[in-house]
């Protein structure tokens, strides 16, 4: 036979199991609120960045949010290329550390240092998704360094590696614009 005291005892079980769930269902909704009031703070302060980018706006964004992988890579595109080891050493994905390490080596081809440009450019490999586009920059870095044979020589395996790509395209407009530079020259 079931006691008054067994249903008073199930009772409040059932009603502790509730207020524990009422009170889970609870932490993860603030802890969602917390998340994305932050994400919409570090969004004002980029569109801030955006629209009239400085060096003390990048530096206000990481010190609120310098943990934040988002904030780091609005310091990257903004602030430039002294967040991007910050930024790669909290990358979990391997392509997205591949995809910076190119942003890196465009960086430093744009700053000039073309032999270091060369250098982050080696650890992309031809199983990485932006390979391609990596061989590109190589062939613009050779161009800059005035070796066109060497740039030629990449055009021509990207062309025949991705021939219908957009890099195959630019491939083949970089190698007719070298082609009619030799014969003008």
């Amino acid at each position: 036979m079931i006691e008054k005291s067994d249903i008073i005892k199930l009772g409040v079980g059932v009603a502790l199991l509730m207020a524990v769930a009422a009170g889970i269902d609870y932490w993860k909704e603030k802890r969602y609120r917390e998340e994305d009031e932050r994400a919409y703070r570090i969004y004002k302060l980029e569109r801030e960045i955006v629209s009239s980018p400085s060096k003390e706006k990048v530096e206000t964004l990481l010190r609120a949010f310098g943990d934040s992988v988002y904030a780091l890579a609005v310091a990257v595109e903004y602030g430039g290329r002294e967040y991007l080891k910050r930024l790669i050493s909290k990358l979990e994905d391997e392509h997205l550390k591949k995809l910076f390490l190119e942003k890196e080596a465009f960086l430093l081809y744009r700053e000039g240092k073309l032999n270091e440009a060369l250098d982050k450019l080696s650890g992309i490999k031809n199983k990485d998704f932006n390979y391609p586009s990596a061989l590109i920059l190589k062939g613009f870095i050779y161009e800059a360094k005035g070796d066109t044979e060497r740039a030629e020589e990449i055009y021509k395996r990207v062309l025949a590696k991705y021939p219908v790509s957009y890099f195959g395209k630019l491939a083949n407009t970089r190698l007719t614009i070298l082609e009619s530079l030799k014969s003008e020259g």
